[in-house]
């Protein structure tokens, strides 16, 4: 999903007021949290994920690919339901965005080992993962 798909995904099912610059700083704030918290980059790296416009930034692809990429788009319902002031819809948007980085949290964490690498990476020094681990952590394709 690229930065303009998610907003425009998200303007299609719950329409709002607000700029294309507010929502592509949603994604650049969400963005950088996940680089920085599940994927542990260095702070020097979250710089790229600062987005500025949808004429330069649109088409840059989003770090989290599907089946995982509705954080996104539970990220930016939740600011708009915030920002509108509709806290009781903020509350369900927030469930689910919070129920969502948890699932991928634990996917990546399964997946991934800050000091050697990801799982059956050539090279990791990780195993490869066997044909049960691959169902039970979902890295089937």
């Amino acid at each position: 999903m690229t930065v303009s798909e998610c907003i425009q995904f998200v303007d299609s099912v719950k329409p709002n007021a607000f700029p294309a610059e507010a929502k592509i700083a949603w994604v650049s704030q969400i963005e950088g949290k996940i680089a920085s918290e599940i994927f542990l980059m260095a702070p020097a790296e979250l710089r790229q994920f600062r987005y500025q416009t949808a004429l330069e930034d649109g088409d840059k692809e989003l770090l989290v690919d599907p089946p995982y990429d509705d954080i996104y788009i539970a990220y930016l319902t939740a600011k708009v339901d915030s920002k509108n002031g509709e806290f009781n819809r903020l509350s369900t948007a927030a469930q689910a965005f919070n129920r969502l980085w948890d699932e991928f949290s634990a996917y990546i964490g399964n997946l991934y080992d800050p000091a050697s690498g990801y799982y059956g990476e050539p090279g990791s020094g990780m195993p490869e993962p066997t044909e049960e681990e691959e169902n039970e952590f979902g890295l089937m394709e």
